[in-house]
């Protein structure tokens, strides 16, 4: 009896052991800016039930890293607002292309703030490296977003499906223990 209360318990705390991101940011944001993409970012993430934790300086221990960056490191000409470099050493890395976020938010201009979308790219990033997927949907793991989904963003209506919601709690939990 006194086994299975500690099984149970143990199972709830690592349950509620956040998530950690490190956030590298090469293209020198301002901090407020940091700040709310980071707030913006963890409102989705638990809205699918994952909770994480931010930081930006050392030290800092963390499961996961995101690199906001002035430049696409692949040369990539492909407008892509990010990747997660999945199948590598760097796992449990991605990048967000700035420049890219500040064009769509511009080219869509009074959609949405910038630091709504760039906090909805870091984590529809994170949930890349979360599945081990460079799978697509709807919603926030959508390939590219349209003007209705940026007003969505805004609104925070914009989420990830049920189904996306339920492989990411499984894999943070999975990820925990």
């Amino acid at each position: 009896m006194c086994l299975l209360l500690l099984l149970s318990l143990t199972a709830i705390l690592h349950a509620s052991e956040p998530l950690s991101v490190r956030i590298h940011n090469q293209a020198r944001l301002p901090a407020a800016a940091i700040a709310a993409a980071i707030t913006e970012a963890r409102w989705v993430l638990s809205q699918a039930g994952v909770e994480t934790t931010w930081c930006d300086a050392d030290p800092c221990r963390s499961d996961f890293s995101i690199g906001i960056r002035q430049d696409d490191p692949r040369d990539s000409q492909t407008f892509v607002l990010g990747f997660a470099m999945l199948g590598t050493a760097k796992g449990n890395t991605a990048c967000v292309v700035y420049p890219r976020v500040l064009q769509l938010t511009e080219f869509h201009a009074g959609a949405a703030p910038l630091s709504t979308v760039l906090g909805y790219v870091m984590a529809h990033e994170l949930a890349h490296m979360l599945m081990r997927s460079h799978a697509h949907s709807a919603g926030v793991m959508s390939a590219s977003w349209t003007v209705a989904d940026l007003r969505a963003m805004s609104q925070r209506h914009l989420r990830f499906s049920p189904a996306e919601a339920s492989a990411l709690q499984y894999a943070a939990t999975k990820r925990r223990n």
